[in-house]
Parts: structure tokens; C-alpha cells; sequence
């Protein structure tokens, strides 16, 4: 089945992460060619993963979701007068309550990430109803095994950057916006009271948010 709004609406404990590795990433120069192959393996196009958390107790008597397969869903809605027709959903993975933070990033954002360390562009967008687990599986702990996508994400290029630097040689500069898009409202959550800024195209940068700002990271 298609996963339209009008199925999507019953189905309040799912994320969908939306994972794009786009072939019009910039590399620095010919000589990244080497790195950019490894790439190779993360086909130039959009994947859709889905990641089904744990029932809350008023759920549980309405639908019951299972993760039946790699990448299929399978939901039995109940509206009290008994068990509905049974939805079948395919992606390309799927994760069971049971499955944790790590399986989540390597499966789904550690492609991605490498696929920025070697010069293309690569988002990943999480989607869902308030409370399906959307912070949960982005931000998650600052630590530990239940850490989310962004400070693993983070960790991965720090590490990165700290095997690949040569002194002298090769160095890196790693700078971090943090934007939040609310009610069609741009606002920066790094600098306070910067809301309401404009998107524009820039010939050399692409689309980007006017007045955004940019801040020097320098450890994870």
C-alpha cells in the first residue's frame, strides 16, 4: 500500500526518515575522485526507512503494528467493532521497537554522512506526528547508546577529520548552522531573536537562508 495522509493519520507512533545523497554534491577538486568512489555503494537517489516505536497504552486497542520483514510494515487497524483489512507498507528498512539507536544510524545515516566526507551534498529529514519519536531518533542522549542521528553524525566526520588530517598538508574547517523551520517561520536557534529569514539563491552556495549563521566547530 501506498502510505497516503488519510492511512498516514492513524498511524501516530511511526517516523519516516527521508535520506537523500544527491549526485550535484560539490567536490573540492579532480583530485577527490579517489574519495568520492567510495560513494559508490549509496546509489545517487532518495531512500525511505520507517521506525515504529512502541505502542502507548491507548494504542495498543486501536491498531497493532509490525515490523514483519526488512523493510515492511504490517498494520491491523481496530475501531472497537473488530480487527479492520490488514495495510501492508514497503520500504527500503524497517526497525521494530526492539531495534536501538545504532541500528537506526548505521542502516539508514551513516551512508549519508560518508557519502558528504567524500564531497556530495546528503540530507535527512525525519517526519511524523508529535510524539512518534522524531527528537528521540534525530537527538536522542548526548551520550551513550541512546545518542541520536545528529551526535553520531557528528562524531563520525570528528573522527573523520581527526584520520585524514596530514599537518601541513591537509586541514579541515567544519562549520554548524542550526536552523528551525516552524509555521513557515525560519528562525536560528544559534543566535537568539534572528527569526523570520528569507530563503535565497546564491549562484555559487545554491538556496540558503539569508542571515543564517555559520559558527566554527572545532570538537564534537
Amino acid at each position: 500500500h501506498t502510505l497516503t495522509s488519510e492511512t498516514w493519520d492513524r498511524r501516530p507512533n511511526m517516523v519516516v526518515l527521508a535520506v537523500e545523497s544527491a549526485s550535484l554534491g560539490r567536490l573540492s577538486s579532480s583530485s577527490a575522485s579517489s574519495e568520492a568512489s567510495s560513494s559508490a555503494d549509496w546509489p545517487e537517489t532518495v531512500r525511505v526507512a520507517v521506525r515504529v516505536r512502541p505502542p502507548l497504552a491507548r494504542e495498543v486497542s486501536t491498531e497493532e503494528l509490525t515490523v514483519r520483514a526488512p523493510g515492511e510494515v504490517t498494520a491491523w487497524p481496530d475501531d472497537g467493532l473488530g480487527p479492520g483489512p490488514r495495510y501492508s507498507f514497503t520500504f527500503d528498512a524497517a526497525f521494530s521497537p526492539s531495534e536501538g539507536q545504532a541500528a537506526v544510524y548505521d542502516a539508514v545515516a551513516r551512508p549519508a554522512v560518508s557519502s558528504t566526507l567524500a564531497g556530495f551534498n546528503a540530507s535527512i529529514i525525519a517526519y511524523g506526528h508529535t510524539g512518534a519519536g522524531k527528537t528521540h531518533t534525530m537527538e536522542g542522549a548526548p551520550d551513550g547508546a541512546q545518542r541520536g542521528i545528529i551526535p553520531r553524525a557528528v562524531a563520525d566526520i570528528f573522527e573523520h577529520v581527526e584520520r585524514s588530517a596530514r599537518p601541513g598538508a591537509r586541514r579541515f574547517l567544519v562549520r554548524a548552522s542550526y536552523l528551525q523551520i516552524y509555521n513557515e517561520v525560519l528562525s536560528d536557534l544559534l543566535k537568539p531573536g534572528r527569526n523570520g529569514l528569507a530563503i535565497r539563491e546564491d549562484r555559487k552556495k545554491g538556496l540558503r537562508a539569508e542571515g543564517l549563521s555559520e559558527w566554527v566547530v572545532r570538537s564534537p
